[in-house]
């Protein structure tokens, strides 16, 4: 149990610090793509910064109160673990609602994520909803949630956190690529265009 809850840990903190990281580099992309979610009037650019820059110091925020907790460095109390953890889930909960209602309402909305240009699917949605449901899962197990122990045993949680961060990174990238299109070339060769498209698009 202890390693599963570390790897839940890791995986919820892990995912949400590289996106704020990620937004950071690539600010502008992130600015544009909420333009082009027109949430907002696109010639006021003011508003949309600044929803921009409230979620990358949030993505950026949490996970670093939250590895310090588990970490032993900051705050050791359960509590605060717990609590780090219940907001973190909040968060991604937020972000899958919203996904969601892109997906439903603006289909072929970039989905904003690091400097990836792909539209929001379902893979997105479910992408936010399964962190948010690992994040939920760490607040009943707060006091498993740590870096402090065996060696070996949090060497294991880090390496598995890492692999099951990178696989559900990409998800939606990978899901919603499909190939739709046979080129054929010159020499009379043929050879497959994938490309990302909206839901719903090839069909």
């Amino acid at each position: 149990m202890t390693l599963f809850a570390r790897v839940f840990g890791l995986v919820a903190l892990g995912t949400l610090a590289f996106s704020g990281l990620s937004h950071i580099a690539h600010f502008q992309h992130l600015r544009r793509a909420i333009e082009a979610h027109g949430v907002l009037a696109r010639r006021r650019k003011g508003p949309q910064s600044l929803i921009a820059a409230g979620l990358v110091a949030t993505e950026v925020a949490l996970p670093a109160v939250g590895f310090l907790a588990i970490s032993g460095l900051g705050s050791e109390s359960e509590r605060t673990r717990a609590v780090t953890f219940l907001l973190v889930a909040g968060v991604y909960l937020v972000l899958a609602t919203y996904a969601l209602a892109l997906f439903s309402l603006r289909s072929g909305a970039p989905c904003g994520c690091a400097s990836s240009s792909e539209p929001v699917n379902e893979w997105t949605v479910m992408r936010a909803a399964l962190l948010a449901a690992l994040s939920l899962a760490c607040v009943p197990l707060a006091s498993l949630v740590t870096l402090r122990g065996p060696e070996s045993q949090v060497s294991v949680a880090v390496l598995a956190a890492l692999a099951l961060g990178t696989v559900l990174w990409v998800l939606p990238a990978v899901l919603g690529t499909e190939v739709v299109a046979e080129d054929h070339s010159s020499d009379g060769s043929s050879a497959y265009v994938e490309l990302v498209l909206p839901q719903g698009a090839a069909r």
